[in-house]
């Protein structure tokens, strides 16, 4: 099944994502992969602040998030400011 995936930049640099994932990529990955799967594949440590959003949407609980056919996932930094 193929998936869509992207990275920001400013995350990209942190997990050392390849540059085209800046733009983003289309996946081919196996039927029931979750969004966490995605996440682990790029090399995100558990447990680093990092915002899934799947088509749009913000994905809660990515370890459960089962992605489609044609499904967008964006990888972004949580940032706080003030």
């Amino acid at each position: 099944m193929r998936v869509h995936v992207k990275v920001h930049a400013y995350l990209r640099q942190t997990i050392a994502a390849p540059k085209t994932l800046v733009g983003g990529e289309s996946w081919d990955v196996a039927e029931g992969t979750t969004a966490a799967q995605i996440a682990e594949m790029l090399g995100v440590p558990g447990g680093f602040p990092v915002l899934i959003t799947v088509n749009g949407a913000s994905c809660h609980d990515p370890a459960r998030t089962l992605l489609k056919q044609e499904d967008s996932l964006v990888l972004s930094p949580v940032i706080a400011g003030g």
